[in-house]
């Protein structure tokens, strides 16, 4: 994967004729930058951003940063949806930006936010305050996290899909810790997207990708720490702008912010840069010669791109295409509880049945992500595996040591890059796990509606074992939630 200017990973390709600003040594002097009269100390790509709450910084492409956006705050859901933009056709709806930063000193347990696309706001009732974020809590060990919708200035709607969770990555306090921390934000449009019933047909896909030693590790020490959509159920207010009560930003705005309402918040960052990028397309190769010479080939040339932008890497070892992804609704199945009768649920999963399983008619499986958390100390091993009808393995996708889990649900992947076999009806793809006990277990995140099936056959099960034998459990209203890749 290519790097920036910097020396660090770009995670999407920057779009052909696209936007881009890297920070200069000064960020002071930058145009495309305004710090509000918060920034000091900058030089050498290094600046440090004071806070007394709430205050930020703010970047963009177009007169940057004090912009009214089209109708002010006043501004109608409707209508910009329609348009695609708050302020200028121009302004980029794909975006990546880039920083490293360290937490210094806090006065207040009020967190850090990257914040964006959004325009200025006036007060309170304000629709051209309308932004996507992602909030950090570094007071707090392990740090917190979460999505978040402003839908107007001030209101404020946690993702129900991710809600707040955290990462085993990130088991310390990054306040005081005087680490240098990367992060890189994401936001693109996708076509498409959206549930039925809304104004526009588009959905918002966010991302947040984390580096815990950039210094060290520039180019491969990043992970895609979250993923979220938006394509509906995301807030409840948005007609009081004359959009949809959930209404989905689809839109272009002209700036970005790193903001925190510390009230006596010090930050250090470096290296910001924002990019318009191409969140389909792919990096090319360059070899590097003079390619002058030239060879005659016979044969028949295939080109292909790889068009999964949910990978934890892009250049990660893993499946290239997803046909199957369902986001948490915070519902789940546990393994193996005995509620007094002698029984065990010792697997679940999904079924490929009749009437055009997403399962059937499918390249092998080459990666399985699920959802999952414990409750007390369970251990043991949890296995991913294909059966068929009869039970038989025909693949295993990988393993888990369940006492690695947390208390909170966290997306665990299960590769096998060299199965061959392709599911046909009646199969199942199972997590199973036979241990722990009414104290000690593990739950699996699973869905109450259907999201990625639509009604299609594709079935969520459970197979509950002793003393009853091979009793299976099938929903065709339930899903498992998670992605599959092949």
């Amino acid at each position: 994967m290519p790097n920036n200017p910097f020396g660090y990973k770009m995670m999407y390709p920057t779009k052909t004729g696209g936007f881009t600003y890297f920070q200069s040594s000064n960020i002071l002097n930058d145009a495309h930058f305004a710090d509000e009269g918060h920034v000091k100390d900058s030089s050498n790509y290094q600046w440090t951003m004071s806070t007394s709450g709430p205050d930020a910084v703010q970047f963009g492409k177009n007169d940057c940063c004090d912009q009214t956006v089209i109708d002010g705050c006043s501004a109608n859901f409707e209508e910009t949806v329609k348009r695609g933009y708050m302020y200028k056709s121009d302004d980029p709806k794909d975006v990546e930006i880039q920083f490293l930063v360290k937490f210094v000193s806090s006065g207040s347990d009020n967190g850090f936010a990257i914040e964006g696309p959004t325009g200025s706001h006036s007060g309170s009732g304000c629709c051209s305050g309308f932004a996507y974020k992602f909030d950090i809590q570094y007071r707090q060990d392990p740090t917190i996290f979460q999505f978040r919708k402003e839908m107007f200035h001030v209101s404020n709607h946690t993702d129900p899909i991710t809600g707040e969770f955290t990462d085993s990555r990130f088991d310390f306090e990054l306040l005081g810790s005087d680490r240098w921390i990367g992060f890189t934000y994401v936001h693109y449009i996708k076509a498409n997207g959206a549930k039925s019933g809304h104004n526009t047909t588009n959905s918002v896909v966010l991302e947040i990708w984390a580096n815990i030693d950039p210094i060290n590790n520039p180019s491969n020490g990043w992970f895609l720490l979250k993923r979220t959509e938006d394509r509906g159920d995301w807030g409840d207010d948005g007609d009081e702008c004359n959009g949809d009560k959930d209404q989905i930003g689809a839109w272009s705005a002209p700036k970005y912010r790193l903001k925190s309402n510390d009230e006596e918040g010090e930050f250090i960052f470096k290296h910001l840069s924002m990019r318009e990028i191409n969140p389909t397309g792919s990096f090319s190769t360059d070899t590097g010669g003079d390619n002058t010479s030239t060879t005659e080939v016979t044969g028949t040339l295939s080109l292909k791109y790889d068009i999964n932008v949910y990978r934890e890497s892009p250049c990660s070892p893993s499946g290239s295409v997803i046909f199957y992804d369902s986001p948490t609704d915070g519902n789940s199945w546990a393994f193996h509880i005995d509620g007094g009768d002698g029984v065990h649920r010792d697997r679940i999963g999904i079924k490929a049945s009749n009437g055009g399983s997403l399962l059937v008619d499918q390249p092998p499986l080459k990666e399985a992500q699920f959802y999952f958390l414990k409750s007390g100390s369970p251990t043991g091993t949890l296995t991913v595996r294909i059966r068929n009808a009869n039970g038989t393995i025909k693949a295993t996708m990988g393993t888990l040591d369940v006492s690695t889990l947390t208390g909170s649900f966290s997306m665990k992947q299960f590769i096998n890059l060299s199965n061959t076999y392709v599911m046909v009806t009646g199969d199942y793809l199972l997590a199973e796990y036979s241990g722990g006990d009414s104290n000690n277990y593990v739950r699996m995140a699973k869905r109450n509606t259907l999201y990625e099936t639509g009604g299609v056959a594709t079935q969520a099960v459970y197979l509950d074992t002793a003393p009853a034998t091979n009793v299976w459990h099938v929903f065709t209203n339930r899903e498992i939630a998670g992605t599959l890749l092949n």
